[in-house]
């Protein structure tokens, strides 16, 4: 099977669960291909591992077994698994699961992207973004990020060390995850929701001055700057 997607794919591969779990904290791949049947740790336990870890439940699973019936399918589902391959099956079969869930992939990330970079996008932490999955991943995390950053939105210190922290995530897994999920760094998402929540505050009516310190901003001209970059008009033009 390895040999088969090599042409198209960096491919890893491990000798069982256990193994595969430090090779995806260690790598953090775009996609998981995993047998039911291993030793060490079975699929099971491996998706379970994956989809109860932020730092790795990002990235989709595919879960192939001899078992065809339905329980057997419904249990892997319910860890996590986004999709099911029962053996036999052609490379074919695989490699187009592997495309469309990739492909899924990228219309999230391209979602995600177009939220960030739209200025008058108006941030609902209650919206659910991913437009063609039954998972919200993507916009549970990025929730988690806007409440953090929304407690801390007057310190001028807070930073993406401190996100981490509060994510329970070292820096280097952050900007992984942060990387492959939105395709921005980690510390842009905190400077463009203090924007926003600025833009917001503009509206009812305080300072330029009183809305820098706000939302976290070192000083009114460096906040100023920033603004303009993003909306496209100072904040004294913004209303």
């Amino acid at each position: 099977m390895a040999e088969n997607l090599e042409s198209s794919y960096y491919v890893l591969t491990a000798a069982n669960g256990k193994e595969a779990l430090e090779i995806t904290h260690e790598k953090m791949p775009d996609l998981i291909i995993t047998d039911v049947a291993m030793s060490e740790m079975d699929g099971f336990e491996f998706c379970k591992a994956v989809k109860t870890n932020v730092n790795i439940n990002h990235i989709p699973i595919i879960m192939l077994t001899a078992k065809a019936d339905a329980e057997s399918k419904l249990e892997g589902l319910s860890y996590g698994a986004n999709d099911y391959i029962v053996k036999p099956f052609s490379v074919e079969e695989l490699k187009l699961r592997i495309e469309n869930l990739l492909n899924l992939q990228y219309r999230q990330f391209e979602y995600f992207r177009k939220q960030f970079l739209q200025p008058d996008k108006i941030i609902d932490e209650s919206e659910n973004a991913q437009p063609d999955s039954t998972e919200n991943l993507h916009q549970e995390f990025l929730n988690r990020i806007y409440n953090i950053i929304d407690e801390n939105l007057d310190d001028n210190n807070f930073s993406v060390d401190e996100l981490a922290s509060e994510l329970s995530m070292s820096r280097t897994s952050l900007h992984r995850k942060v990387k492959m999920m939105f395709n921005i760094p980690a510390g842009e998402i905190i400077k463009i929701y203090r924007l926003r929540k600025a833009a917001e505050f503009l509206k009812q009516d305080y300072s330029v001055s009183e809305v820098a310190y706000m939302t976290g901003f070192n000083t009114p001209s460096y906040f100023t700057k920033c603004f303009k970059e993003y909306f496209g008009k100072t904040p004294n033009k913004y209303h």
